[in-house]
Parts: structure tokens; C-alpha cells; sequence
């Protein structure tokens, strides 16, 4: 039975490949790994059904490449090589017979990997308003005011600076605790760290009022690693109101609409909360006024009453006064009568005892002739009561006449 060596046959194969793939082709396939060396990137490509590997090639793109490639995309083309990115590239096919295949990278179409990543940002929205964890962060409520911010940031990221600055520097002197849990903000980290922040957050999320989630800003891709599901799923779990403030000014991730709150930097994450508190400020100071003045109101309108209350009673009293000095009037108009009265029966009855009294004064007795018989000083009315031997007085009413008995 005959042989062949492996050299010929390898070099029957790459004369095929060469005959048949003379000019680049177009392929897709998703990034399962990267990794760039002295400039240039290589790369293992996958194709995926039901995630099990059914394809899988190497491929490089040299460095002069990839300096060609950046002129024309400068901001994106490290985004695009990202593992885990669906990616439509143009390809030569190699075939070396010591190293086997590779697919060297002659071109690159941004439009396929942002075309898959809007279908797995759908596919994520669809899978959490199945399981109902869809904007059920925008359930929560704001306290009605903040003191007290959980902060997931990179240790080292401008935007946490601007933020902080901003937010402690504000114009109206609030003050804030705010306690920063550190995490990779894009990269292979970026879903496994911010998680791992969102699980410690929701453990102890009585401590505050509310969550932020900050980063600087970046190109369009950047916003890959906050369209994971899992983010998404625990912004739904956290049980306080969460803003994510990632950097960017037109794109959206999925961390963005699901969360209660989106807003476009890290500064105005800040702005945010110091307008909340400043609207709570102003409202209180609102109902102040409010009470301020109802109690204003409230007292003049006391002071009325009392003023017309008085003015009531003095009327009352005046009234009151006239009734008591014609009933005192009527009443000492009575009394004077009564008493005169009195005093005319008093007098008639004094003249009648005078009368009385005079007609038995034993001196008008002598006016009608009667005569006394007085004795040592005693009115002598029997003739047994006389002393004889004694002399006595016969009193008339013009003299007396003194006799002496035997």
C-alpha cells in the first residue's frame, strides 16, 4: 500500500487553496480570542451553533495593515477586535505546509459588527421583558433627598474626578457621603467587576439613597460591555433608584435604558443629584413661604375678629349700660316713691301718736279743767295714795296751789 509523506500532502493542499482562493473573500465569524504583539493582532475566529464551536480558524492582521485599516476608522478599530464581537472581514487564505491555515485579515466591515451588536442588544431588551427585570430599576423612588451614594467607577478614570469634584464642590454647600466601589469600566473585566460592585451594593443597599454608575467617555463600541445581560439584570435587582452616566452624548446602552436614570457624562451625574436636592430645597422652601404666609393670613385674620369681637362687646356693653341705667332708673324711681310713700304713712302715723300722746299729757288735761294732786314729786291719782300730814301741790294749768293736811 502506498504512502505519501505529510509534507506532499500538505503541499497538495495549499496548491488547491492557492488555485482556488487567489483572490480575498469575505467571511464572518465571532472573535473568540485576542492578542496583539510588536503591532500586530492575532486572532482566533469561531463560528458558533446553539454556542457549540462547529468552525474554527487563526488569523492574523499585520501591523502595516492595521496602520492602513486605522487611518480609515482610527476610533474603532481596536473596538472591533474585541473578543466576543461578530466581526465580517476580508480575508487571503494561506496555506504554509509547516503552520497550516491562516486567514490573513486585508480588510474589515464596521457596519456587520454594529449591525450584530443592535441584534444582541434587542435580543438582551427581549430576554429581561421576559423575565420581567425590563426598567423595573424605574419602579424605585428617589428619597426626597440624597445624602448617602454608592459610586461604581474605575479607580482612575477622569470622570470619576470630574464627578466628585462637581458634586462636593457644589454651589449650594450640600454635603455627601459618598462610598466608591472600584471596577474595570471596559474590557474583558468590565461585566464580571461591575456585577460583583452591583451584588455588594444590593447586600447593604440600606446604607444608601442612591447608586451611580460613572465612567469617562469613549467611542461608540465602548458601549459593548454595558449592553451585557447580566448588568442590566442587577440594575433591575437593586432595590434604590440607579444613574448610569457613561460618557457618551447620542448612543445608549442597555445599562442606559434600563436603569431609572440615564444621563450623557459624569458630570451631569452630579448635576442630577445637586438639582434634586436644590428642587427639594426650593420646595420646602416653598411650603415655608406657605406656611409663612397662611400663618400671616391666619393672624391678621384673628386680629380682625378679635378688633371686631371688641367692637361687638363694647356695643353689647354699651347697650347693656343703658338697659341697667333705665332699669336702675325705673328701680330708684320706684324706690323714691315707695319710701315716700313710707315716710307719709310713717308721718301720718307719728301725728297720730303724737295726738294720741298729747291728749293724755296730764298737762292738756289741766287746759280742760282737770286739776293734779302731786306729792313729793308723785302724781297722786287715789285719795288712800295721799300722806296726811304732809303737804301737796294742786297743780291748775295756769299755777299751783300748795296745802298742808293736818
Amino acid at each position: 500500500m502506498s504512502s505519501l509523506r505529510l509534507s506532499k500532502l500538505n503541499e497538495y493542499i495549499r496548491r488547491a487553496i492557492a488555485v482556488n482562493f487567489q483572490e480575498p473573500v469575505w467571511i464572518t465569524a465571532e472573535i473568540a480570542s485576542v492578542k496583539e504583539s510588536r503591532g500586530h493582532w492575532y486572532l482566533e475566529l469561531a463560528e458558533k451553533e446553539d454556542e457549540d464551536i462547529v468552525a474554527q480558524a487563526s488569523a492574523v492582521l499585520w501591523r502595516l495593515n492595521f496602520l492602513n485599516l486605522y487611518k480609515h476608522f482610527p476610533s474603532e478599530l481596536e473596538l472591533l477586535l474585541k473578543a466576543g464581537n461578530d466581526i465580517r472581514i476580508q480575508v487571503f487564505v494561506e496555506y504554509h505546509v509547516r503552520f497550516g491555515l491562516k486567514l490573513v485579515i486585508n480588510n474589515i466591515d464596521p457596519k456587520f459588527t454594529y449591525g450584530q451588536i443592535a441584534q444582541k442588544r434587542a435580543a438582551t431588551i427581549q430576554k429581561l421583558i421576559d423575565q420581567h427585570l425590563w426598567q423595573r430599576n424605574k419602579e424605585t423612588e428617589l428619597a426626597v433627598a440624597i445624602k448617602n451614594i454608592a459610586v461604581i467607577s474605575s479607580k482612575s478614570a477622569a470622570g470619576k474626578s470630574d464627578f466628585h469634584d462637581h458634586l462636593m464642590q457644589n454651589d449650594y454647600q450640600y454635603s455627601f457621603n459618598v462610598e466608591y466601589f472600584y471596577a474595570a469600566m471596559q474590557g474583558q473585566n468590565t461585566e464580571d467587576e461591575v456585577c460583583s460592585c452591583l451584588e455588594k451594593i444590593i447586600k447593604q443597599s440600606w446604607k444608601y439613597e442612591l447608586v451611580v454608575i460613572i465612567r469617562g467617555g469613549g467611542a461608540k463600541l465602548d458601549l459593548i460591555d454595558f449592553d451585557s445581560y447580566r448588568i442590566s439584570a442587577k440594575i433591575a435587582l437593586v432595590p434604590i433608584p440607579v444613574i448610569v452616566g457613561i460618557g457618551h452624548s447620542t448612543d445608549e446602552s442597555v445599562a442606559d435604558l434600563n436603569a431609572f436614570q440615564s444621563v450623557k457624562t459624569p458630570t451631569a451625574a452630579a448635576e442630577f443629584i445637586v438639582n434634586h436636592n436644590l428642587n427639594f430645597e426650593t420646595d420646602m422652601l416653598g411650603i415655608l413661604q406657605e406656611i409663612k404666609d397662611a400663618s400671616n393670613d391666619l393672624f391678621f385674620a384673628e386680629i380682625q375678629n378679635i378688633h371686631e369681637l371688641e367692637m361687638r362687646i363694647l356695643a353689647l356693653a354699651r347697650q347693656q349700660f343703658i338697659l341697667q341705667q333705665q332699669w336702675l332708673d325705673q328701680y330708684t324711681q320706684t324706690i323714691y316713691l315707695r319710701l315716700h310713700n313710707l315716710i307719709q304713712i310713717q308721718e301720718l302715723e307719728l301725728r297720730n301718736l303724737e295726738n294720741h300722746i298729747e291728749s293724755r299729757n296730764p298737762f292738756a288735761i289741766l287746759k280742760t279743767g282737770y286739776t293734779m294732786v302731786i306729792q313729793k314729786g308723785k302724781w297722786i291719782k287715789r285719795l288712800k295714795d295721799l300722806s296726811s300730814g304732809e303737804a301737796f301741790d294742786i297743780k291748775f294749768e295756769d299755777d299751783s296751789l300748795s296745802v298742808k293736811t293736818n
